[in-house]
């Protein structure tokens, strides 16, 4: 990788982190998820999925539980909505930032640490744009990631992104709105 290449990448990356950091303060400093709500009422839908966005354009944003806040404060319906459109603009970003930078990632390692089941396929293959996601922790960045530097098209990633990120929008919803009945 070219000089130029990594500090385009360091620098995409820090700014991404910079936006997470800020964007998991500036919450909590206004009383956490449930807050915006509150605070916010019916515009709090476009807060969340803005919250949503920023937080998940890293890894970060699956360790921070946005998506069962989102169904706890908006219900099951809303709550998968808010979080199926913050996944999306967040792959959206990703892939449109990686294919901008023009970086010349290797992701030949990466690629060869995933499950066989996974790893047999060629990353424009519906199994593993749709199934890739489910990966924990790095799955959904990995093939946001894997699609620019491959040259996925991009209405091909939009499609399999939008049903890859649509069960977990409502599953982790449903947990969120479930916990709200319960307590």
């Amino acid at each position: 990788m070219s000089v130029a290449a990594r500090v385009r990448t360091i620098g995409g990356l820090s700014l991404a982190g910079v936006l997470v950091i800020a964007t998991f303060a500036w919450v909590d400093s206004i009383g956490g998820p449930t807050a915006v709500r509150e605070r916010f009422g019916a515009t709090g839908l476009v807060v969340c999925v803005l919250v949503h966005w920023i937080l998940n354009l890293t890894p970060l944003g699956e360790v921070v539980p946005m998506a069962v806040a989102n169904g706890a404060m908006w219900g099951v319906g809303l709550g998968a909505l808010v979080s199926w459109l913050g996944w999306m603009a967040a792959s959206l970003t990703q892939y449109l930032v990686v294919r901008r930078l023009g970086t010349e990632l290797d992701l030949d390692v990466r690629l060869g640490r995933l499950p066989a089941r996974i790893r047999r396929f060629p990353v424009e293959h519906p199994a593993f744009q749709i199934g890739g996601r489910a990966l924990p922790a790095v799955g959904l960045h990995l093939v946001n990631v894997t699609s620019a530097v491959r040259g996925v098209p991009i209405r091909r990633f939009l499609a399999f992104a939008a049903l890859g990120q649509a069960g977990p929008a409502l599953a982790m919803a449903a947990v969120g709105a479930g916990l709200v009945a319960i307590f």
